[in-house]
C-alpha cells in the first residue's frame, strides 16, 4: 500500500512538473541569460497575484466559493513567481561578484 501510495506520488509530481505552465515556463527562463529574467518572472507573479485579488473579489461580490480554488492556485503561482525571480537577482549578484569582468560586459583587446 506504501509502495503504490509512493509511486503515485512520484508519477503525480513527475506530472506536474513537466505540465504545469508556470513550472514550464519558469525552466525556459532558466535556459536564457540569468540578467535578464528576473524582472520579467516578477512582474508575471505580480499579475498572478492581481488575479487572485480579482478573483476573490468576485467571490465576495456572491460567485460561488469554489472559485477559493482558482484564488489559491493564483495564489501560490504568483508566491513561486516572485520568489524565483529574487532567487535570479540574488544568483545574478552572486555571478557578478564572483567574476566582475563578466558584468561589465566583453572586453576588446
Amino acid at each position: 500500500m506504501f509502495s503504490a501510495l509512493l509511486n503515485l506520488s512520484i508519477r503525480t509530481r513527475d506530472l506536474v512538473q513537466r505540465h504545469a505552465p508556470t513550472n514550464r515556463f519558469l525552466r525556459w527562463l532558466r535556459t536564457r541569460h540569468p540578467a535578464h529574467w528576473p524582472s520579467l518572472v516578477m512582474l508575471y507573479g505580480v499579475a498572478f497575484l492581481a488575479c487572485a485579488l480579482f478573483v476573490s473579489l468576485l467571490v465576495h461580490l456572491g460567485l460561488p466559493q469554489l472559485l477559493y480554488l482558482l484564488f489559491f492556485l493564483f495564489l501560490y503561482d504568483g508566491a513561486k513567481l516572485i520568489i524565483n525571480g529574487l532567487k535570479g537577482f540574488a544568483t545574478a549578484r552572486k555571478h557578478a561578484h564572483r567574476n566582475p569582468a563578466s558584468a561589465e560586459g566583453p572586453t576588446r583587446n
